[in-house]
């Protein structure tokens, strides 16, 4: 009794008919009131960043420009320290060539600096 199949329901042709045009005018219209509400969505959206954009350039107006004036060389008239003046004038003194005898010649002038009393300052911070 369990393998046996039940048939199908029979239904009249009458009921088996397709959807004609005509039935489909008297829906309404839920894809238009979408396309419109998505357009009124979209115009308030474009409002907003107008106004923001107005909003930003009152306040930018309203804000003080920073002065871009450089100072005069009067008024940048600082005393230089004698070791930049000595280490940019030791500077100039390298040779421009790329010859080994030159390159030779400027590692043999170039005085080396002692690093000890600068390791001496830190090793102190550290006690």
């Amino acid at each position: 009794m369990e393998h046996e199949r039940k048939a199908p329901p029979e239904i009249p042709k009458d009921a088996l008919k397709f959807p004609s045009q005509e039935e489909l005018v008297d829906h309404p219209h839920t894809f238009r009131w979408v396309l419109i509400a998505l357009v009124f969505v979209l115009a308030a959206i474009l409002i907003a960043l107008v106004a923001w954009l107005l909003l930003m350039q009152q306040q930018d107006q309203m804000a003080p420009e920073p002065s871009t004036e450089r100072p005069t060389a009067a008024e940048n008239d600082e005393p230089e320290s004698t070791t930049a003046e000595v280490a940019a004038e030791t500077q100039n003194v390298m040779s421009p060539s790329t010859e080994i005898d030159a390159i030779e010649t400027d590692i043999n002038s170039t005085q080396p600096i002692d690093l000890e009393p600068l390791f001496a300052d830190i090793e102190a911070m550290f006690e």
